[in-house]
């Protein structure tokens, strides 16, 4: 039996011309700066969710959280607390995973936050407003 080779295929070399231009990239939209606020978010959403595991305080966000949000914690807290049967498990290394940030406006931004703990994640959404320089938070929900 024979082979039959194939015969190698040539292709002609792309013709450059001198008067053609790549086109420019379109101009971006100006990137809002989100570090300061990433690092905010992460660490109300880390403390939110230790405040719920009965590990912190809901008073140690005075400065960062409405007072109706501050006492929803503190109810929820003390619900919790009155159902469980045993008391909270030494403290478990709680880790923040993936953020996103979305700012509707200069004020105003919404994020959520994973947060990993050993023994389960939970998803963390956050909406804070700007007021007098400071990011407060004014909604929370945690799944």
């Amino acid at each position: 039996m024979t082979a039959q080779l194939d015969a190698p295929v040539i292709r002609k070399p792309h013709a450059r011309t001198s008067h053609t231009r790549p086109t420019p990239p379109a101009p971006r939209s100006p990137r809002v700066e989100t570090s300061g606020v990433d690092n905010v978010v992460t660490a109300l959403a880390v403390a939110c969710v230790e405040i719920l595991q009965g590990r912190r305080s809901a008073s140690t966000l005075v400065r960062w959280a409405t007072p109706e949000l501050i006492d929803r914690l503190r109810t929820f807290a003390q619900v919790r607390t009155k159902l469980a049967r045993t008391r909270p498990a030494p403290a478990a290394r709680i880790s923040p995973g993936a953020i996103r940030v979305c700012h509707l406006n200069p004020n105003v931004v919404e994020a959520s936050v994973n947060i990993m703990s050993p023994d389960r994640r939970r998803a963390v959404a956050l909406r804070l407003e700007s007021t007098s320089g400071r990011w407060i938070l004014h909604e929370l929900v945690i799944v």
